[in-house]
């Protein structure tokens, strides 16, 4: 198809805002191009301004004139559709999206052809109404169609921003091994093509990290975070928006990984940098104050993130203007009505942990309320059931156990019925509300809804899924508490076995499910497969993943406890305090060398208070294959208490 050229009458011809607007029939009965090419210019500006209802209106109007001038394949009348459904995804009307889109790949695909940037665009676009909508399916298949397509026309190369895209659609389905898959090659098939400056290729090389995060490969991960970055500032700047950008996204991995102090420290270079380039109201600048602020709580900085909420909540009182707060910019009233709720919901969240308690259930409660009366939106369920969880903690801080419950329980019932079957939220409200019934000893209600959440698990995630894990343990630790040692060990083995298959030998969660079946195997008497498991779980993983210091001091001390045991169960070995060291070593010359072979020395290792007289050391069986590793876990601690 031939673009269409304007003759020169029709490019002198001017449109004033009345006919942008407010046009005639008569203009709109003739559409010329060139008042089709000003209107979307129009639009366009009002899209960037966030006035999209506006934007969406005017929009309308033209395609219906335009449908009717030139017929539903003309080459404007496809753009003017695409331009209108990627309004409608930002006003989160993704039906009304899906059905400008669906019908504009098809007449795309007819008339350009199914290779054509301009379908290629469309299909993209339509996979993210149908991720919007849960139409997981229908997205992949789209997607792979995509791939197939351009991998044929111009290799695989080509395909980097689909498989790139394919990778997320997985990430979203919680499939993380298929996204590993999917961004590994895409960036083994075009990271030696394009170099590894290619903004597309860092994506992906972001993409990978978050994904070896995911599934908790931490070693693998920060590698790539690291080169990404260096990258990006490489490439750009340290001070370019796309360096700035890739920051503000590694500081939020870095909080979701828990590294709070290596986000804190991204996340205050990116505030600064958006201070220093854009204004401290600018409205990028106030969203990396709320970024920093939400880092600050997971810190445990609540002074910090109090102050960064009174921030945002003084922005939106006075409706500070974008930048330098020109007339031609836009003021917070374009912010979307979602983020508004977001920076009012972490103001109150911020005055909980600063135990302001009545200022916080009074926000909470007008949020609440504004909740209500807003359509059936995803992002708005989520809030309202946010807030009812809040309220909840409030109360319980307040010792009004009665009206908590009742929060959390609603709170957990808006999640069921509105969230994501493997949404985290309801796993957080469940939590809350089983401690609220545990703190009442209600123990028939707390295990039928800790049963609850496993079943959920299994069928939302898979039995062999980590989410299942973790709620195997929970159930197992309410056994335990309650001295049901049998099943609760069960309930550990089968969380444990599923943490190796995922997360390896050495990770920090499968060191916790090791202690939690060692204790259960001591509490059964059987002494030397518990000091097989607390061997394990004091393995190296436990200490380089940063497994809490005083967590680690426990199991030292169980785990010695349990060696001294078993060394007096065993025949023929002795616990001798080091003033008694050449005695030992005359007995053992005096008697058969074979007697060598039967016991094992460990190194001397101070143990402060337990041997009387300075240090001691340890004879075990070497049966017990647990002895090398466990003295070298209790000296390496000693070292790194120092």
């Amino acid at each position: 198809m031939t673009p269409y050229r304007l003759d020169p009458a029709e490019e002198e011809q001017t449109y004033t805002f009345n006919d942008i607007f407010n046009p005639s029939a008569k203009l709109l009965d003739s559409c010329p191009r060139s008042y089709i090419w000003a209107t979307r210019e129009e639009v366009s500006t009002l899209f960037h301004n966030s006035r999209n209802e506006l934007a969406a209106e005017v929009l309308q109007r033209l395609l219906t004139a335009q449908e009717v001038a030139y017929g539903t394949e003309d080459l404007e009348v496809l753009r003017t559709t695409y331009q209108l459904a990627i309004i409608r995804q930002k006003q989160c009307q993704h039906k009304k999206a899906e059905g400008l889109l669906e019908p504009l790949t098809a007449t795309s695909t007819r008339v350009l052809g199914s290779a054509h940037p301009s379908t290629l665009n469309t299909a993209d676009a339509l996979v993210n109404t149908y991720r919007a909508l849960k139409k997981f399916n229908e997205a992949e298949n789209l997607l792979k169609k995509n791939v197939q397509l351009l991998i044929a026309q111009d290799g695989p190369d080509s395909a980097l921003v689909t498989r790139n895209n394919l990778g997320l659609l997985y990430v979203q389905q919680k499939r993380p091994a298929e996204a590993r898959k999917c961004f590994e090659t895409a960036l083994a098939d075009s990271e030696s093509v394009r170099g590894p400056n290619d903004i597309d290729v860092l994506s992906v090389i972001g993409n990978l990290a978050y994904v070896y995060r995911d599934l908790g490969l931490w070693k693998e991960a920060e590698p790539l975070y690291n080169k990404a970055l260096a990258t990006t500032v490489k490439t750009y700047g340290s001070e370019h928006p796309e360096t700035i950008a890739t920051m503000a996204s590694f500081a939020a991995s870095y909080a979701e990984m828990g590294r709070w102090h290596d986000a804190r420290v991204l996340a205050e270079k990116v505030l600064a940098a958006r201070q220093r380039q854009l204004g401290a109201n600018h409205i990028e600048t106030l969203k990396s104050q709320y970024n920093l602020g939400n880092i600050y709580l997971g810190q445990g900085s609540f002074p910090e993130a109090l102050a960064s909420g009174h921030k945002l909540m003084l922005a939106l009182a006075l409706r500070l203007p974008y930048g330098n707060g020109a007339s031609t910019t836009p003021t917070l009233t374009g912010l979307k009505k979602w983020e508004c709720f977001r920076w009012q919901h972490f103001y109150a969240v911020c005055l909980i942990n600063n135990e302001r308690y009545d200022e916080a259930g009074a926000l909470h409660a007008k949020l609440i309320g504004n909740f209500e009366s807003e359509e059936d939106n995803e992002y708005y369920s989520h809030c309202f059931s946010q807030s009812l969880y809040d309220l909840g903690r409030i109360r319980k801080h307040q010792s009004r156990f009665r009206e908590a419950e009742s929060y959390f329980r609603q709170a957990l019932a808006v999640t069921e019925a509105t969230e994501d079957v493997d949404s985290k939220a309801y796993y957080i409200r469940a939590e809350a509300l089983i401690s609220l019934l545990r703190s009442q000893n209600r123990c028939s209600e707390v295990r039928k809804l800790l049963q609850i959440s496993v079943s959920r698990a299994e069928t939302t995630h898979g039995s062999n899924s980590l989410a299942t894990a973790t709620w195997l343990l929970k159930l197992g630790g309410f056994f335990s508490d309650h001295g049901r040692w049998s099943q609760a060990r069960d309930l550990f083995l089968r969380a444990l076995h599923i943490r190796e298959k995922i997360l390896g030998t050495e990770h920090v969660e499968v060191s916790i499910a090791c202690a939690e079946v060692g204790r259960c195997l001591e509490h059964l008497g059987d002494d030397e497969q518990a000091a097989e498991y607390w061997s394990r779980a004091l393995k190296s993983g436990g200490i380089d993943m940063g497994l809490d210091k005083y967590v680690m001091t426990v199991w030292m001390k169980r785990s010695e406890n349990l060696l001294i045991r078993l060394q007096r169960k065993a025949d023929g070995n002795l616990l001798v305090n080091k003033g008694e060291s050449e005695l030992a070593g005359t007995n053992a010359s005096e008697g058969d060398e074979d007697e060598d072979d039967d016991v094992t020395l460990i190194e001397e290792i101070e143990y402060p208070g337990k041997v009387q007289g300075g240090s001691a050391f340890i004879l075990l069986p070497k049966t017990l294959l647990i002895t090398s590793d466990v003295a070298s876990m209790i000296s390496r601690y000693r070292l790194m208490k120092l």
